[in-house]
């Protein structure tokens, strides 16, 4: 298999790679909040990763039971929902139009600023986001599993690692167009003739 298309377990850092996907609302230069949140506090680095529907996924589902097993006995989690971090992508009103091509999202937050490489592992910079950092790009992300028991929420999560982009794509869910998509270069003659 395309090693770009499997999730793997990185022995030497104990963490997860993800098969390479598109990446959709992406912070990773400043930490934000939810929606309506107010707390500055509690503002994360996060990222959405859609994945490929070829995308063998197996070594994190592995890890999401194991952590979910860890922290509740069977007959727990046939009493509670206990939420998935593997969540569908058509249940997104936003996303949903690329759920036969990404059928299956994982969103991803840290309170640690992620490391973000190049395919060539050159280093990302705050300064380079507008171009490198956009709804579609391509990209694999290192994460690690959780378990969380919160205001009565329960469930697996993934807290984000870091970040290597990789192939550049068309921007997805209400990106911005670049100017040159959309412009021409126009000459002085024709300028004359539009305004004279």
């Amino acid at each position: 298999m395309n090693a770009f298309k499997e999730a793997k377990f990185l022995d030497k850092t104990g963490t997860y790679m993800t098969p390479a996907g598109r990446m959709v609302y992406a912070s990773l230069f400043q930490p934000t909040t939810m929606k309506g949140e107010t707390d500055r506090s509690k503002a994360k680095y996060q990222i959405t990763l859609l994945l490929p529907a070829d995308a063998d996924i197996r070594a994190l589902e592995e890890a999401a039971d194991r952590v979910r097993n860890d922290k509740w006995t069977p007959s727990a989690q046939r009493l509670t929902k206990i939420r998935s971090p593997f969540l569908k992508t058509a249940d997104s009103p936003r996303l949903a139009e690329y759920a036969d091509d990404f059928p299956v999202m994982i969103r991803l937050n840290s309170k640690t600023r992620p490391g973000v490489k190049t395919k060539g592992m050159q280093d990302v910079s705050e300064a380079d986001e507008p171009d490198e950092i956009y709804n579609g790009r391509w990209c694999r992300l290192t994460l690690s599993p959780f378990a969380y028991d919160q205001a009565g929420n329960k469930g697996v999560s993934f807290g984000l690692g870091n970040v290597q982009l990789l192939d550049h794509d068309d921007r997805i869910v209400g990106g911005a167009v670049k100017a040159e998509a959309e412009f021409e270069a126009v000459d002085e003659e024709e300028l004359e003739d539009m305004v004279g």
